[in-house]
Order: structure tokens, then sequence, then C-alpha cells
């Protein structure tokens, strides 16, 4: 097995996703998506969520992947767990920031209120 970290790439040809480990393509995708978990009540604080990342790729793989995470969570009684389970997708991702999101602990988090602060402002500014 490689120790060589897994990085997204952006085929500018075919238009695709490319995710790889050192030179080993290990699929494509025109479409990704980023699974995580919002946590405020057992690892978070209100305000202050903890988030985890769940599952990265294929928009189509990733969404059934939350599904049965959902589904897991609610036939186990933890209805609020299931809720908090997010799925981002797009084929406009930089790759640059997916890579922080794969390989950076703690990025998920740094992106996510990010895009939160940035919506703010383009609200009070409409």
């Amino acid at each position: 097995m490689s120790d060589e970290p897994y990085r997204y790439e952006h085929d500018q040809i075919i238009g695709d996703y490319v995710l790889k480990q050192g030179n080993r393509v290990l699929f494509r995708a025109t479409s990704l998506a980023v699974c995580y978990s919002e946590d405020t009540q057992i690892l978070g604080i209100p305000g202050e969520p903890a988030y985890t990342l769940l599952k990265h790729g294929n928009s189509d793989q990733v969404l059934e992947h939350a599904r049965k995470i959902r589904t897991a969570y609610r036939e186990a009684g933890f209805p609020n767990m299931a809720s908090e389970v997010v799925v981002v997708l797009s084929d406009l991702w930089d790759v640059e920031t997916l890579n922080r999101i794969i390989s950076t602990s703690g990025y998920l988090g740094r992106f996510i209120q990010e895009q939160s602060n940035s919506s703010e402002s383009r609200k009070q500014t409409q």
C-alpha cells in the first residue's frame, strides 16, 4: 500500500475530477460530494459545531452512503444525529479546497464557516 496522499486533480480536457494516490488513478467523476456530520450536542457546542468528514467522492456513492448513515441513526433511535449528516454536492469544486478538506484536520470546519460568513455578507449587501 502506498503512503502517498490522496489528491484531487481536475482534468482540463475532459472536465472530470480525478482522485489519485501518487500516479494511480482511483476514480473519475463529473461532480463530487462531501458528506460530513455537524455535531453540536456531543463533541461541539451550540454555535461552534464539531465537523467530521464522513465520505467524499463520486456524488451518487456519497449520497447513498449518507442515506445509509441517516437510516442507521434513525433505526438506532438517534434522529438528531441523522439530521446532522450533511452532503455538499457540486461540479464547481476548487481542487485545492477539496484537497485541504480531505487532508487537513479542522479545515472542513473552517471552510464551512467561511462559506457561511460569505453567504451572510452577501445577504447584508442586497
